[in-house]
Parts: structure tokens; sequence; C-alpha cells
């Protein structure tokens, strides 16, 4: 069998997972695989450097959003330590993040147990990076030799792709450059247990609730755009003729353009929330989490509400979960080949919008500012927003682009805009 190297392994398979750009605060425990990198002219991964860790953890996180898989490279101990704020932020906002983190060699590791010698940016624990980053990603790997390498890379990156979030690996310095084996065969994603009845009975349970209940409204959230399901969603509110919102989190999962499109409901404004959860007859919750910030911290599940999201579907008491958002909508497009609602319609008046407002004093104000803004997007402009009040005034920019907003809208870092904005300038997006 012929043989690669730790480092040849890992950039092989990031390749295959579609890559194109790392992102890297260098350090020398993590140069071999820079290197190998630097070294293949044909390689389609570009490194780009950032000034500080927790900068290039948000720039991978933008780019994951946008691309379906996101990297970054740092060292040991200070790198990956500034590092976790933006992975655990990954990991509440599900953006599929793979860490990598050089380490010392097994030799230094040795000399530091059994002579108290510390290397640089060591402590005094050799799994203390690990057992953090394992509170904080789905899949967390120390190699430490290149026979069972291939396996813990195969394995981290299988449980990306598979739960769209972060991952860990963590390579000692001289594991890099040595042999292992060839990839052998294409990544695979996890096998998950899909209860057929489960499908069927989630959307025959929400086809009766719109029926019963009438005037229905779809509320489209993050994880239409996670998992690439804008072609579905749009297909059936096609076929339903059924408005939509959406909120921050899942804001430009596709163009607000769409005529049946109603703008971002504010969970701050009493009325928009009654209209989401009391006026619309119905709410149909597809891909859409309720985090606080989304629903005011307000409990919205009622016998009005079906939500599917994080892997199962709710419809009013009852829960099926085995059922994904994949095919969830699949099962619901193919139900209404064959089944006609007979509902009310729900088509109130769109939300406010600053492109109804007209500046009304040449001052720069908050809300001028916003407005003005609004004027100024274009067709294939990309908004990055930061938390707190930008957040608030961008909610109501009219994006025409799919996948044309980013923001951390439940995480809420301060200071994640500039790095992630970094990330799409860089990726083609939208």
């Amino acid at each position: 069998m012929s043989e690669a190297t730790v480092a040849a392994y890992l950039k092989q398979r990031l390749e295959e997972l579609g890559l194109e750009r790392l992102f890297v605060v260098a350090g020398n425990y993590t140069a071999p695989f820079l290197d190998t990198i630097l070294e293949d002219p044909r390689s389609p991964i570009v490194i780009t450097g950032i000034p500080n860790e927790i900068c290039a953890g948000y720039a991978a996180d933008g780019y994951a959003r946008l691309r379906g898989i996101g990297a970054v490279a740092v060292t040991y101990g200070v790198g990956a330590f500034s590092l976790l704020n933006a992975v655990a932020g990954s990991l509440v906002e599900k953006a599929p993040v793979v860490v990598i983190n050089g380490a010392p060699t097994n030799k230094e590791f040795q000399n530091s147990l059994y002579a108290g010698l510390l290397y640089s940016h060591m402590t005094s624990d050799p799994y203390s990076n690990l057992d953090v980053y394992r509170r904080i990603t789905v899949n967390a790997e120390r190699i430490v030799n290149a026979g069972e390498a291939p396996h813990q890379i195969d394995a981290a990156l299988s449980a990306c792709i598979s739960h769209g979030q972060p991952v860990y690996l963590e390579v000692l310095e001289d594991v890099w450059r040595t042999a292992c084996q060839q990839p052998s065969g294409p990544l695979s994603r996890e096998q998950r247990n899909v209860t057929r009845s489960d499908v069927k009975g989630a959307v025959n349970a929400t086809l009766d609730l719109i029926e019963v209940h009438g005037k229905p409204l779809f509320w489209a959230g993050v994880e239409i755009q996670r998992q690439r399901l804008q072609s579905e969603f749009l297909a059936l509110v096609e076929k339903t003729g059924f408005c939509f919102t959406t909120s921050l989190l899942g804001k430009s999962v596709v163009t607000e353009d769409h005529q049946k499109f109603l703008g971002v409901y504010s969970p701050t404004s009493p009325d928009q929330m009654k209209m989401l959860v009391g006026n619309a007859g119905c709410l149909v919750g597809l891909g859409a989490w309720t985090t606080g910030k989304d629903v005011n911290n307000q409990n919205i599940l009622s016998d009005r509400v079906a939500l599917a999201a994080r892997g199962g579907v709710i419809v009013g008491p009852r829960y099926f979960p085995s059922v994904t958002l994949k095919d969830y909508l699949t099962g619901l497009l193919e139900a209404l080949q064959i089944r006609t609602l007979r509902v009310s319609a729900y088509a109130p008046e769109p939300f406010a919008s600053f492109s109804v407002a007209a500046v009304s004093a040449p001052s720069l104000t908050y809300d001028s500012f916003y407005r003005m803004l609004n004027d100024w997007l274009k067709e294939d402009d990309a908004v990055v927003s930061d938390a707190g009040f930008p957040l608030i005034g961008a909610q109501d920019l009219h994006i025409r682009a799919a996948n044309g907003f980013v923001a951390q809208a439940s995480w809420l870092v301060i200071g994640y805009s500039t790095a992630a904005a970094i990330s799409l300038s860089t990726c083609n997006c939208p």
C-alpha cells in the first residue's frame, strides 16, 4: 500500500471536502502541516494569516456558514485557548469548523512529564487542550502516532460534516511528517437511523394542524441555509402559497425579494411577536430555533405550532424524534401531491422596513444611518453585523442575495463581524 504523511493525509481530506481557505496564526508546532500545503502548487487551499487566534476562528466560522466547511490552524496552548470563544460560537450556531492544533513532540511531552521541563506554550497537563475542546466540539482527537492518524482524522471530519459543528484535531509536531497510509475511499457521513413512519407521522400531523387552525405562516430558520435546503423550502412555498417570515438567525436564508416574504419579525415588538405566535392560525417552523433572542425568551410551543429543527419535529403536543429537516420537507412536498389543503389564507401586511420610511432630517442618527445603508445595498451585496444595537438596526435591511446576511444572532459575541467579513471577501460568497 502506498504511503503518505499525516500532514498530506489531512490536506487531501480537507481538499476533498472543498476547503479552499485555511485561516492561520502560524506557529512552529503547526509548521510541517502548513509547509505541506505550501509545497504543493496544485493545492486549492490558500493559507490566510490572521493577526490573532480568536479572529481566525471568527473568519473560519463565517467561511463555514457559506461554504459548508471552514478550518483554522493555531499552535498549542496560547493559540488554542485564545480560540475557544470562537469555536464555542460555532458549536452553538452549527458552523462546521475544523480546528487544527499543532502540539509539542512526543519527546517533549515525555520530558515534561518526567523531568518537569516545560516547552513553549505548555502546561503541566498534556491533555489540557484536548479536555477543553472535548466540551465545545462534536469530536476531538489527539494524534500521537501516524498509524492511527488516518482513522482519527476521518472520524473527526466525518463528524464535522455529519453534524455541521466544529471538530478538533491536535497533532504532535513529530507526527506531521511521519508516513501513514493513503486515504482509502471518500469520506462518509455518519449514518443516522431514520424511521419512515415517524416522517409520515410528522408530515400528516402537520397537515392536520394546518387544516384545523387555518391561516398558516411558515417560519424559515437557519437550518435551511446550513443544510443547503433552500430549493426544497422554496418549492414548498410555491406549492402552498403560504407567506413566510424569518428571525435574525435565519435572515436571508432565501432572497428577501420573494413575494411571499413578510420580513424579519422583531422579538422586541409585541405586534410582530403576536403575529408570529397568535394572529396566524398556526405557525410551522422549518429549521428555526427557539433561542432567547428569537422568541423574546418566551415558550411559543402550543397546539398551534409545529417546529422542525435539531433532528426532530414537534407538532403540538407530539414529538417525532427521528425526522431530519430534509426528510420532513421532502415528505411535505410528496404529501401535497396527493392531498389538497383547504385552509383560509394568511396574508398580513409586510413588516415595516427602512425602504418605506424617508430620512426626515439631514443629521446622522441611528435610524437615518440604517435607512441610508438600506438604499445603498445592491443586489449582490452581503452584510455582516455585530451583536447588540448593530444587529437590531440591521434586521430590517433588505437583503436581496440569498445567504447575504451573516451574524452571530444566538451566541452574540462582540467583535465577530470584522473577522467574519474577511472570510466572506475570500470565498466568493454569496
